[in-house]
């Protein structure tokens, strides 16, 4: 009887859904169940990635020499990478009638898995910025393809702006923006994987109110697998994510409002769907963009001593990297509301968004500015409170 009543629950979560066959139950009930299943994966993953990389060693010369670090493991987010692509490649075999999804989903596998691999290869020895940023516009432009444009912005309240041919250039800039700003976040402890599980948390909302199977199961795939990452960081690791899980989700998070507009007749507007994408991951957009702005401003030169990110500076001040992670977490949680009044129409959303981002993001700086103080000694009261 356990048995029977164990298959009947895998059954619910892998194949029953009232719009055919899906691999996730879009059901919010089921949620907890799915995130359990997927966590527990991306723990296995992790480990089966932890203990490959430290079985094969790169040479000490040549293309893939050894970083100087190379006691660190890095390239743990090939677990998420392999965990996500194979479970969208799984849905898209099993569901061959969802033409909404089809071509930007095989789109975003192809450059995806290109962008990982070349990720992981900078991974075990660097590359320059630029022929990064090379691989990443290749990357941008290939899913780029596959999209439908973004020809007006149709923002709430206000008038529609026809920008035509400049919408693919602000696309370009946002894929680029997104995938660059999370690769650099994810320096200190466990900030990219914790960012990781609140977006796509709120990704698999939104597709179980939009009734969208494959926005809630990529959503809910990502936090899963982020989720077992995190877990056995906790427990087994250290192992970390480096540019191939950081580069990959970026990109991944940047594509994703892209493949959710056109399956949303009654909400084909690009604009919307873009806002709620940067919602989910506010903290790192505004942590990134502002220090690229003091970096221009302060005329940083290449591969000098550059600003450093809101977070590295809150880190130097003596917040640990954990209770960090806690903090943008908790940030990222308050894009969520704010999602939800784009998605439904209301026509003041974007100016309740602004101020009340404003006020959060004022409260960062503040916080980072306390932290900065050269007479502040509260480091370890400040461990003990998160």
């Amino acid at each position: 009887m356990k048995g029977k009543s164990w298959r009947t629950v895998v059954d619910r979560l892998l194949i029953e859904s009232s719009n055919g066959l899906t691999l996730l139950n879009t059901s919010i009930a089921w949620m907890p169940f799915s995130l359990l299943l997927l966590a527990a994966t991306g723990a296995i993953l992790t480990a089966l990635v932890h203990a490959l990389r430290r079985r094969v060693r790169p040479p000490e010369s040549g293309f893939l020499a050894a970083r100087p670090e190379s006691e660190v493991v890095r390239g743990g987010g090939l677990a998420i990478v392999f965990g996500l692509s194979g479970l969208a490649l799984l849905w898209l075999l099993r569901n061959p009638g969802e033409e909404a999804a089809r071509g930007t989903l095989w789109v975003w596998l192809i450059g995806g898995g290109f962008l990982a691999f070349f990720s992981f290869l900078d991974d075990v020895r660097p590359v320059s910025r630029s022929v990064r940023l090379a691989l990443q516009t290749f990357t941008a432009l290939i899913f780029l393809s596959a999209v439908f444009g973004w020809p007006t912005l149709e923002l709430p309240g206000l008038p529609e702006v026809r920008w035509g041919w400049l919408g693919w250039g602000l696309l370009l800039l946002w894929i680029l923006g997104v995938t660059n700003i999370y690769s650099s976040m994810d320096n200190v402890g466990n900030l990219a994987g914790v960012q990781a599980v609140v977006a796509g948390l709120g990704w698999a909302f939104v597709g179980s109110w939009a009734g969208d199977s494959v926005i809630f199961l990529l959503g809910t795939s990502l936090a899963g697998l982020a989720l077992g990452f995190l877990a056995y960081n906790r427990w087994a690791g250290p192992i970390a994510m480096g540019d191939t899980g950081s580069a990959y989700i970026g990109f991944f998070l940047a594509a994703l409002p892209l493949i959710a507009f056109p399956r949303q007749p009654q909400l084909a507007n690009p604009t919307i769907w873009i806002a709620c994408g940067a919602l989910l991951v506010w903290p790192f957009l505004f942590d990134g963009v502002y220090t690229r702005i003091l970096r221009l401003r302060n005329k940083s030169l290449p591969g000098g001593c550059e600003t450093p990110h809101l977070y590295e500076r809150l880190v130097t001040g003596g917040l640990p990297p954990s209770s960090l992670s806690v903090l943008y977490g908790t940030f990222a949680l308050a894009g969520w509301p704010l999602v939800a009044l784009w998605l439904l129409g209301v026509k003041q959303a974007l100016w309740l968004s602004l101020p009340i981002l404003a006020l959060l993001s004022a409260m960062l700086l503040l916080f980072a500015r306390y932290r900065e103080r050269p007479d502040r000694s509260k480091t370890e009261s400040d461990e003990a409170v998160f």
